[in-house]
């Protein structure tokens, strides 16, 4: 599925439903969780490549630093060299990316879990309109005329 023109839309579109457009919602909901589910594994493959990505500044600070410190002919603990690895800024600057990266993997986990509320509620909808359509032929008539005017 192409990337939609405005994801904020297209997610406000998604997770609306239609109650007299309920064959509409049962047609279109599988595509818009294949959607949202790519887009969920997408974030969560950044998280992870961002996530290994400060594991590597931090080794590769570390190594430095205690490189740095022994040329000056200092000794350093291991808990003031992992302060100095904390505070450098090429570390600060991987674990912000990191946490952006965790931040949009849960954003888009929630807009899966939203879908996830939605296919319950059609479920429960489709159950409850089918018995209403049993004794109400007005109502049957509603929900045909609506079905024939979108298509």
């Amino acid at each position: 599925m192409k990337k939609p023109a405005d994801e904020a839309i297209y997610l406000e579109e998604c997770i609306a439903i239609e109650p007299v457009a309920i064959q509409e919602e049962y047609v279109r909901f599988p595509a818009d969780l294949a959607y949202w589910n790519g887009r969920a594994a997408d974030t969560l493959l950044t998280h992870l490549r961002t996530k290994s990505e400060l594991e590597r500044v931090e080794a590769q600070l570390n190594i430095e630093l205690r490189e740095t410190v022994a040329a000056e002919g200092k000794k350093v603990t291991v808990d003031m060299l992992e302060a100095m690895v904390r505070v450098h800024p090429t570390y600060q600057a991987a674990k912000l990316t990191a946490i952006e990266a965790e931040v949009a993997k849960a954003r888009h986990a929630g807009f899966v879990d939203s879908l996830h509320s939605k296919r319950e509620m059609l479920i429960s909808m489709g159950a409850h309109i089918r018995k209403e359509m049993e004794g109400d032929p007005v109502l049957r008539e509603q929900i045909r005329g609506t079905r024939l005017a979108r298509e």
